[in-house]
């Protein structure tokens, strides 16, 4: 009865919460926003959705996933442009799963595997080197973010443990269909000759950047992770369920060439060469005839524009020689900024997020026509050593180290291709997202979370000489 009468008390209790973090939220958006005051009778919808993600935070999470490759539909634009679902349900997930952790009955006593524990180190090294930051606003800011999307990858990890045996799967399916009604949400603006979801546009080519407002680069990134599951679900499936992962793993890769990207194809076959090193003799013969067979007809079926984009790697040509010199000559000078800023904080890094501030400053920018221009460095390792320092970056790659060793342990161990495919294509997904760093700043991306926090749950679900994964 005590237990009733206490569990009960925890729910008024929490109902108060929520309540109360909802008037609060209301009151202060009206009084921000006089002219849309009305949307505070929106309080009792809010109320009940809060409400229903705290006791479902399971599906609260999968919603969220959903919309990272439809984010467009995530933003609410009469709130303004930093207004979104991200940032209103995140907080109500967590309740939940404190909730669940903590009221709950029957729940396995929380731990840290290694990974998780490394990732920690991380981010608390980040806030601690904050005050010692060139620029301490762009640092709280960045470590912000930071924590919001690391936030991301500790729900989806300690949420899997809690939520019922079929909840992982949930995660790979929500995010493979949303990633695939993402790229047919894009193939439309390909047929009317113009991207409506993206500010970021091309003046030569019609380049899709899914349901969502990032860069076509960005996006063909996000595609490597549905990629590898869609891959997962070709070599763990047979009849309908294998022709559905054929589908969508067709639709992904004609949305990947609809992006024109030549770092993303450059990453994924890099990515694909090195999986396919690991699997060693895993890869029969027949594989290869279906993988040779699948090219052959693929390739003169590619629109003429990818085919003349993809040759500019190689080519010289009157017009690829003007892009490639202002596409080298910026990458060529994110180096050099870094390099300044290397030599003066080698081991802390001048603060994170500052790398904008200092590519604009002439203290580190050597081109005098750059200097005002604030520009991330595109590159995820950069970044980190020149913000954080070789002490940042050596915290960072510790756990992806982790993930790689038991994930390449885990294929040696498997008989065939097929047993070897879940860590096969989590290897895959996790060294596209480390490739493609070359090209990209990812450390605030969802989808580079997501790729952690699913290789992770992978390998804390499968044992290592009958002990659970520890890292």
């Amino acid at each position: 009865m005590q237990k009733k009468m206490g569990k009960v008390d925890l729910q008024v209790i929490s109902a108060v919460l929520i309540g109360m973090l909802l008037a609060v939220s209301i009151f202060i958006i009206s009084a921000l926003m006089l002219d849309k005051a009305f949307y505070m009778f929106l309080a009792p919808v809010a109320i009940v959705g809060g409400w229903f993600c705290v006791y479902h935070p399971h599906f609260a999470l999968l919603l969220l996933i959903a919309l990272i490759p439809l984010d467009t539909f995530a933003y609410l634009s009469n709130f303004g442009a930093n207004i979104s679902l991200f940032k209103l349900l995140t907080p109500f997930v967590a309740i939940g799963y404190l909730r669940l952790r903590f009221v709950a009955v029957n729940v396995k006593p929380f731990k840290l595997n290694h990974v998780e524990i490394a990732i920690c180190f991380f981010i608390l090294y980040c806030i601690l080197v904050i005050p010692f930051s060139i620029h301490i606003q762009p640092a709280i800011t960045f470590v912000r973010k930071l924590i919001s999307v690391a936030l991301l990858f500790f729900l989806t990890t300690h949420l899997s443990e809690l939520g019922p045996k079929t909840f992982k799967k949930h995660v790979l399916i929500v995010l493979l269909v949303s990633s695939c009604l993402s790229a047919l949400f894009s193939f439309y603006t390909t047929i009317i000759g113009e991207n409506i979801f993206s500010h970021f546009q091309d003046d030569t080519l019609v380049r899709i950047s899914g349901a969502s407002d990032i860069s076509p680069n960005d996006y063909a990134y996000m595609i490597f992770l549905p990629i590898a599951i869609s891959l997962r679900g070709i070599f763990k499936t047979i009849g309908k369920k294998r022709f559905l992962y054929i589908c969508c793993c067709i639709i992904l890769l004609l949305a990947l060439v609809f992006t024109y990207s030549r770092s993303a194809i450059v990453a994924l076959g890099i990515s694909c060469f090195l999986t396919a090193i690991i699997l060693g003799k895993k890869i029969t013969g027949t594989h290869i005839t279906i993988l040779l067979i699948t090219f052959s007809v693929s390739l003169p079926l590619l629109p003429d524009a990818f085919k003349d984009r993809m040759l500019t790697l190689i080519s010289i040509t009157e017009s690829s020689v003007t892009e490639q010199e202002l596409s080298l000559v910026r990458r060529a000078n994110y180096y050099t900024v870094g390099l300044n800023i290397i030599k003066e904080h080698p081991f802390l890094g001048a603060g994170p997020g500052n790398f904008p501030a200092l590519h604009a400053s002439p203290s580190f920018q050597s081109i005098p026509e750059f200097y005002g221009s604030q520009r991330m460095p595109h590159n995820l390792y950069l970044q980190i050593v020149t913000e954080t320092g070789l002490v940042g970056l050596v915290l960072f790659l510790v756990p992806i180290f982790i993930i790689i060793k038991n994930l390449r342990l885990q294929i040696f161990r498997a008989n065939n291709i097929a047993s070897a495919a879940p860590a096969t294509c989590c290897l895959l997904a996790l060294l596209s997202s480390l490739t493609m760093g070359l090209f990209l700043h990812l450390l605030l991306s969802k989808s580079f979370w997501i790729t952690l926090s699913l290789c992770t749950i992978y390998l804390r679900n499968i044992k290592y000489g009958g002990k659970n994964f520890k890292g």
